[in-house]
C-alpha cells in the first residue's frame, strides 16, 4: 500500500510544484506580451498564490490518501478512524488557509490597497 501512496504523490508532485500557474497573469501584459508586476505587494501577491496552490495540491493529496487508507482499512476500527482523522484535518487546513486568503483580501481592501 505504502509504495501505491508514494506513487501517486510522486506523480502528483509536478503539479504542486506548478500550481501556482494558473495563477500567472495576475497584470495585463505590456507590449511584449511580458506580464510584469514587482511592486512588494505583487511580489507578496505572487508568493501567496503559490503557496495556495501547494496547500491545495496537498490537501487534495491528503483527501486521496484517507481515501486509499479507507478503502484498504478491511474493517480495522483502528485503520479506519486514522483514514476519517486524515480526511477532516485535510479538509479543515484547507478552509483554514483559504479563510486566512479571504481574511487578508478583505482587510486589504478595507484598509484601501487595492485603491
Amino acid at each position: 500500500m505504502k509504495k501505491s501512496v508514494y506513487k501517486i504523490f510522486f506523480m502528483c508532485v509536478p503539479f504542486i510544484l506548478f500550481a501556482h500557474d494558473a495563477f500567472a497573469q495576475l497584470t495585463k501584459p505590456n507590449s511584449h506580451g511580458l506580464v510584469h508586476n514587482y511592486s512588494l505587494l505583487g511580489v507578496l501577491e505572487g508568493v501567496i498564490m503559490w503557496v495556495l496552490g501547494i496547500v491545495g495540491s496537498l490537501a487534495v493529496l491528503m483527501i486521496i490518501a484517507s481515501g486509499v487508507m479507507y478503502i484498504t482499512a478491511n474493517g480495522d476500527s483502528g485503520r479506519i478512524d486514522k483514514a476519517k482523522d486524515t480526511l477532516v484535518y485535510a479538509i479543515t487546513g484547507l478552509v483554514v488557509a483559504l479563510l486566512g486568503y479571504v481574511i487578508v483580501l478583505f482587510v486589504g481592501d478595507a484598509l484601501g490597497a487595492n485603491s
